[in-house]
């Protein structure tokens, strides 16, 4: 072989291979081959990757992040009262054995309604997606002035689902018994297209006044309509227009609001123009439910009462496709309200993206099949002149309400969650408050300090919530030191003066109050001479307890730092810490 290899002699070897059976075959009866470099592609079909309803975030990135998980509950032992606060003239149960919370309306009670809301408020992120999940079932009947709601909202602002009834069976009437709501008081800015109408913009109405306004190709109607928890008695009167075109009116005074809630509107969509998924089981036309280019959203009329009003709709563009054919969608599934189902609402703010509304609910088009199915998106990206919300920062809401029916009217509330994709948790602010010297403190016991939470932040309602993170103590002997929160019984009058122009807390430190008593009893602290520095982490923090002042409350919460002497009086002084969530 070696007497073969010379110098400047090539040396070619024929031969033959095995041969190879034509077809797919296995690896040993298989030849590698190199792709040439001109050869098209080659396509390759990825069998174990689908796209689903949720693989794309509403900002339309695909899911790599992971989602921040802020809150959940489950109503296993008891409606928490550290978590949920009830207004209303119905009830908020619980019920033991399907760990759940009924929201809800007795038969005798009518012209009322329900809510049961977080008391935290879950704070929007700049370029995030905040998202909620809702474990509901509803009692439904025929009657549409039975209401039951739920999704991230208050009483100005947030997006839910409203269902009226909901056990229809006409095709007509399901049509119009299942509502995807944006709320919004973005519309006080006296500026033409916000408060006032902008007639260039084919605008109608004025906001604070006039029931149904139009702006920017989209009807509005007033929040107080369909949410009678924003009415009041001798508040502001609103009426007036009661259409999309301005041809009809009602009383001026046909309903009447709290002055906080003189702007909250709603651009509702019913489930006719849903974009996406009607939940029907039924094949539809398909029509646009916002303005675009040489396309139409749906218009509407009121009539009839407060209690009992009557919306009619009046079609807007239908679909079309490139054959200028009228485009259809089939629905997956036939919902039934009655039933325990997983709902979603993702929602951004601004003029960015607008909202999702998703449901979790059998496929009828495959076998065995159950995803999560889009039903609307409530577009907002560069359509108006005001922010899609006045503020973001929202809770989680039941309600439900009656006019004269003498049905039961009842949400029930199994799991609920929060959480932003890719989020953190938020901008903190740190403040300290002391009293200024050692007083006096009995065994009887004296207040150190106090915070008590604003209902108001230059005149905004106050979202945030408040974290006590250290607690200090001097002290000449022996004693005990308290924290309590929400005393029911407090000598005196303390005089509170607030820790910062943009703090949600006012701070006492008055001496004199030697009555503290009722709330909870957050935590106990021996303090010896000397003092001690104490830790708050695990009492107070993100998923622990917290102060703030909920939606449905008429007051805020408070801490008070009560010190108690041991054998005798001491001298007792004390510091607060804690965070702002912002």
């Amino acid at each position: 072989m070696a007497d073969e290899l010379k110098e400047g002699v090539s040396v070619v070897t024929v031969g033959r291979t095995a041969p190879i059976p034509p077809g797919q075959q296995t690896m040993n009866n298989s030849l590698p081959v190199v792709i040439a470099s001109d050869q098209t592609a080659v396509p390759v079909q990825v069998a174990n990757q689908q796209i689903s309803e949720v693989s794309l975030s509403l900002l339309g990135i695909p899911r790599a992040e992971v989602a921040l998980g802020i809150f959940a509950d489950v109503t296993t032992y008891d409606i928490n009262p550290n978590e949920w606060q009830s207004e209303g003239g119905g009830f908020s149960t619980h019920i033991p054995n399907e760990s759940a919370a009924e929201v809800g309306l007795g038969t005798a009670t009518t012209n009322n309604y329900q809510i049961l809301s977080s008391k935290r408020f879950f704070r929007y992120q700049p370029g995030r997606v905040s998202a909620a999940t809702f474990g509901v079932r509803s009692v439904t009947s025929n009657d549409s002035t039975d209401i039951k709601k739920f999704g991230a909202f208050d009483k100005s602002d947030g997006y839910y689902i409203e269902v009226q009834g909901g056990s229809q069976s006409a095709s007509a009437d399901k049509q119009f018994n299942f509502y995807c709501v944006r709320r919004t008081s973005a519309l006080e800015s006296d500026e033409d297209g916000i408060r006032t109408p902008n007639v260039a913009d084919g605008d109608i109405g004025t906001a604070g006044t006039d029931l149904v306004i139009v702006r920017a190709g989209l009807t509005y109607i007033h929040a107080g309509l369909f949410d009678r928890s924003v009415r009041g008695s001798g508040g502001v009167s609103i009426g007036g227009n009661a259409s999309s075109d301005g041809s009809a009116s009602v009383s001026s005074s046909f309903i009447s609001v709290e002055s906080t809630y003189r702007y909250t509107y709603e651009y509702r969509v019913p489930r006719k123009y849903f974009s996406h998924d009607r939940l029907d089981g039924t094949t539809q036309a398909q029509y646009y439910s916002d303005k675009t280019p040489g396309r139409n959203a749906f218009t509407l009329s009121i009539g009839g009462t407060a209690s009992n009003p009557v919306v009619s709709y009046t079609n807007g563009s239908t679909v079309i496709d490139v054959n200028n054919d009228i485009v259809t969608s089939t629905s997956v599934w036939d919902i039934d309200f009655s039933k325990v189902t997983m709902f979603k609402v993702e929602y951004s703010w601004y003029g960015a993206v607008g909202g999702h509304f998703l449901a979790y609910v059998p496929d009828a088009t495959t076998t065995g099949e159950a995803r999560w199915v889009r039903i609307h998106h409530i577009r907002a990206s560069n359509q108006l002149t005001s922010p899609s919300l006045a503020n973001p920062t929202l809770p989680i809401s039941y309600l439900a309400q009656k006019a004269t029916s003498s049905n039961r009217c009842s949400i029930y509330k199994y799991g609920a969650s929060y959480y932003i994709d890719g989020g953190d948790k938020g901008t903190i602010v740190a403040r300290s408050e002391a009293n200024e010297s050692d007083r006096t403190v009995t065994t009887g016991g004296a207040m150190l300090l106090a915070i008590d939470i604003k209902e108001n932040i230059n005149s905004i309602r106050n979202r945030m919530q408040v974290y006590p993170t250290r607690l200090g103590v001097g002290s000449s002997g022996r004693g005990v030191v308290k924290l309590i929160k929400n005393p029911t019984t407090v000598s005196g009058t303390p005089s509170f003066s607030s820790a910062g122009t943009l703090s949600p807390v006012s701070f006492t430190t008055d001496s004199g109050v030697t009555v503290v008593s009722g709330g909870t009893n957050v935590a106990s602290f021996f303090v010896g001479a000397g003092g001690i520095d104490i830790d708050l982490s695990p009492y107070f923090g993100y998923n622990k307890d917290y102060l703030s002042y909920p939606l449905t409350a008429t007051e805020g919460d408070s801490l008070y730092v009560f010190g108690q002497g041991i054998g005798g009086s001491v001298d007792m002084s004390a510091s607060l810490t804690w965070e702002e969530q912002v």
